[in-house]
């Protein structure tokens, strides 16, 4: 939805805090990495599962990225790589909202971000459901 506004390091940073979010719970889904490829298609980047740092390098340069609006897109597009498995684990939460506070955009906006990413994945389970379609058109 906003991955294409960001500039290529941004994307790449992205894909690796998609990573790091994905892993967090100890469970790296198939869903998680169906999401993360169709990410990556999206911003036009290579897939990739492998990490090139750690998770506070990645936070780390999150927290550099000057514009609020861009660090907010990275967080929400987050939101939707965690929660497309269906599960929303404590260890992601935790994560997102650390996240959220390296970034210096606070913790309401991690959960306001969640509540709605949820709320749409919910939205397009019904409309796939209405047309016929199934969990795969998500």
């Amino acid at each position: 939805m906003y991955l294409k506004y960001l500039s290529n390091a941004e994307k790449h940073l992205f894909l690796e805090l998609s990573l790091h979010m994905s892993n967090a719970d100890g469970c790296f889904s198939d869903d998680e990495k169906i999401m993360i490829a169709a990410l990556c298609d999206e911003m036009g980047i290579p897939v990739s599962y492998e990490t090139n740092g750690t998770v506070d390098d990645a936070m780390d340069r999150l927290a550099e990225i000057h514009s609020m609006r861009t660090k907010k897109m990275i967080l929400f597009e987050l939101g939707g790589v965690i929660m497309s498995d269906g599960v929303f684990d404590k260890k992601e939460e935790m994560m997102l909202c650390n996240l959220s506070e390296k970034a210096s955009v606070g913790d309401s906006f991690a959960h306001s971000a969640v509540e709605l990413v949820r709320e749409m994945f919910l939205t397009y389970r019904k409309i796939g459901e209405l047309v016929g379609a199934g969990r795969e058109c998500l």
